[in-house]
């Protein structure tokens, strides 16, 4: 069946018409999707095929996209355009009744129906346990990989998985060449697994999550915090951009009340006495509550984002969306990199994220003399050994620890 016209165009707009009924009102993101449906239309008529997800899929692929970068124009426009394709598909099976979130690299699955039962089966586990979206996602990826490594093995049905089998996963290619704290991550959420089917009686021993190999990763390090060149530049107003004055206030609360990103995203109006300003939360990762007093550039920058940036809508978290359904923003959209990548301190960024922001909070505590006892309990620490790490950022009292190589006897003429 080759090419419809008026077949596609209908689909163009069908699926227009649902994007806009989802909230998205951007006219930079449905400037992009006319721009797309033409791309495609040229294309579906120039081969004279009927539009598929799969054929228009492969097409885009053999596009230009350097996957090398993630801030490449290239990159963030080809991934754009597969998301649209995936749009169109979805409307096209009747499937579009809802806001969807596409990633951009397919998963991986096992072929096997029973092994295909078992993942659903667990996604309903997690998310019955309340697990956060993002640990649901990282536990399924893990349990595909070690069922699709069976499935390679010939073992077809979990009863007949042995501790060996378990212990040979962890010494095939997957895992050569990643970073030990990788390996240790991935090999709990296995252990996990294992567990759960033990739970389940669907193996045939209760001690599979035993052949799972201990990981034990011990690194001291260095950690990174930001220049003060560096603050002012992510500071600056971005006035073109839609979420300007919601990143500057979000970089505030990380840089002089210390808080995760987790605990950002998760801010409520209850949770602020505007009064006093005071913030009382409880967080997400441990479980405490902390109460801080906001400063008066921390405050106002919420203020401003509040009145004069922030989407009318009925969500009780401060932080949405700014384009899109109006909703509790889950991730940043755009990285601190990404903000002052036309900056000459861009250099001096070591990496990216809001965390750097808190690590650099806790460094400034300790260079103003304030004790590790008391930087662990404003940063939230259950355990007083997780501030350890900040020591090595006191240059003033490290150095005061330093040897002169003077006193260091040689008798070979090193130097």
């Amino acid at each position: 069946m080759g090419f419809d016209e008026k077949k596609f165009i209908c689909l163009v707009e069908d699926t227009r018409k649902k994007v806009v009924a989802f909230g998205t009102t951007s006219r930079s993101v449905l400037k992009s999707h006319k721009r797309y449906a033409n791309l495609l239309y040229e294309f579906l008529k120039m081969t004279d095929q009927e539009f598929t997800q799969d054929l228009c899929l492969k097409w885009l692929n053999s596009q230009e996209h350097c996957t090398c970068s993630k801030d490449d124009y290239a990159y963030r426009n080809w991934v754009k355009f597969k998301r649209y394709i995936h749009l169109l598909s979805d409307e096209d099976r009747g499937e579009l009744n809802k806001w969807k979130v596409y990633r951009p690299n397919l998963i991986a699955l096992p072929r096997t129906d029973n092994y295909l039962e078992l993942i659903a089966n667990y996604e309903k586990h997690l998310v019955e346990s309340d697990y956060a979206e993002s640990t649901v996602y990282n536990s399924l990826n893990a349990a595909r990989s070690l069922l699709i490594h069976f499935e390679k093995c010939g073992i077809l049905e979990e009863g007949q998985i042995t501790n060996a089998d378990v212990a040979t996963y962890f010494a095939t290619e997957h895992f050569r060449g990643r970073k030990p704290a990788g390996v240790q991550a991935e090999a709990r959420k296995v252990k996990q697994f294992l567990c759960y089917l033990e739970d389940m009686d669907t193996v045939h021993s209760k001690l599979l999550h035993y052949a799972v190999p201990i990981y034990t990763v011990r690194e001291e390090k260095i950690i990174t915090i930001i220049t003060t060149e560096v603050e002012k530049a992510i500071l600056g107003d971005f006035p073109t951009y839609p979420a300007n004055k919601r990143e500057k206030s979000q970089y505030l609360l990380a840089l002089h009340l210390g808080l995760r990103t987790c605990d950002i995203y998760n801010i409520k109006f209850t949770d602020i006495n505007w009064t006093d300003g005071i913030l009382t939360i409880t967080q997400l990762k441990t479980g405490v509550e902390i109460r801080r007093r906001m400063d008066s550039e921390t405050q106002n920058a919420l203020i401003d984002y509040i009145l004069k940036e922030r989407r009318n809508c009925d969500s009780e978290y401060i932080f949405i969306t700014a384009i899109g359904p109006a909703q509790r923003l889950k991730s940043g959209k755009r990285t601190c990199r990404c903000r002052i990548k036309n900056s000459s301190v861009l250099k001096d960024l070591p990496h990216d994220g809001l965390h750097i922001l808190r690590r650099t909070y806790a460094s400034r505590l300790l260079g103003c003399g304030i004790t590790v006892n008391t930087i662990a309990s404003m940063l939230g620490h259950i355990n007083i050994k997780s501030v350890q790490c900040y020591l090595s950022t006191d240059e003033k009292n490290m150095k005061r620890c330093s040897l002169d190589l003077a006193i260091i006897p040689f008798g070979r003429g090193e130097f």
